[in-house]
């Protein structure tokens, strides 16, 4: 039973926690992934990194 998860936010690792639950019982998953972690001075530089790093 899933009510338990209805309508609640956690703040956890997402791959670590989505494990844990059934398959097929997800909707929509909303992550931030950790912003300026790349340590680059430039705004340019650093959102290429982190594009690169998250998106692919």
């Amino acid at each position: 039973m899933l009510t338990p998860y209805l309508n609640q936010v956690f703040n956890a690792d997402a791959l670590g926690f989505m494990q844990g639950l059934p398959d097929a019982c997800i909707d929509c998953v909303c992550m931030d992934p950790p912003y300026c972690s790349g340590g680059v001075k430039s705004l340019n530089a650093r959102n290429a990194s982190t594009n690169k790093k998250y998106v692919g």
